[in-house]
């Protein structure tokens, strides 16, 4: 039997808390979350999530909801944050693993520019092996309304992953993204986007340099 049962509360107009407990596959399920308001331009989340996954159902699910930002960056829109397709800071795992993952989150608008800074800590633990791979990671981005049909993008981010593996493998991570978006009329717009990512780690055959350069033309009918 899988079941969960909650309580969401709203002690103050600025702030709101839900949690919930639950049983899946014969273990205990955690989620909690909550919100401050610290005006109408700025908002701070805060998360905790405990869970068993597969690392099948997470690309699913990150797959089926990625959508298109501004300058023509992918947006993972649980996070609101660049999604990474070829992330690869937990290694793919064919077994169930306990997840735990701590996330806070602060975001405003300032006239025409918005930004997001993201902070997280996650663990996974594979039942079968007793592996812990944990990640520790920051993200920021920021963007501007440049002109009228103009919108520019920046983000970067850091992780560092310890692998759990007995080579004492450990990663950082550092990726850096530009992006420009512009509405050449009503129904036609184009976007640029450049990413460097660069892999460092205690594993030689793990050091990695990429570039990517996107450059997108849509139309809408």
């Amino acid at each position: 039997m899988t079941w969960s049962a909650g309580l969401s509360l709203r002690p103050g107009s600025k702030t709101s808390i839900r949690g919930t407990y639950g049983r899946r596959n014969q273990t205990d399920t955690i989620e909690m979350s909550g919100s401050y308001n610290f005006s109408s331009r700025t908002q701070f989340q805060m998360s905790y999530t405990e869970t068993i996954q597969t690392s099948q159902r997470l690309i699913s699910e990150n797959l089926g909801q990625v959508t298109t930002g501004p300058g023509g960056i992918l947006i993972d829109p649980s996070t609101g944050l660049p999604f990474v397709q070829n992330s690869d800071q937990f290694g793919l795992q064919d077994n169930a693993f306990r997840q735990k993952n701590l996330r806070g989150t602060l975001n405003g608008t300032r006239g025409r520019t918005s930004f997001n800074v993201t902070g997280n800590r996650e663990s996974r633990l594979t039942e079968a092996t007793r592996v812990e791979q944990i990640v520790y990671g920051v993200t920021g981005s920021l963007t501007r309304q440049l002109t009228d049909r103009m919108t520019g993008t920046a983000s970067a981010s850091y992780t560092n992953t310890d692998f759990g593996t007995p080579d004492g493998r450990i990663d950082d991570r550092y990726q850096y993204s530009l992006g420009t978006q512009y509405q050449l009329n009503r129904t036609l717009s184009s976007n640029l986007a450049l990413s460097r990512i660069r892999r460092d780690s205690t594993v030689d055959a793990g050091e990695s340099l990429e570039h990517t350069v996107v450059v997108t033309l849509r139309q809408s009918f």
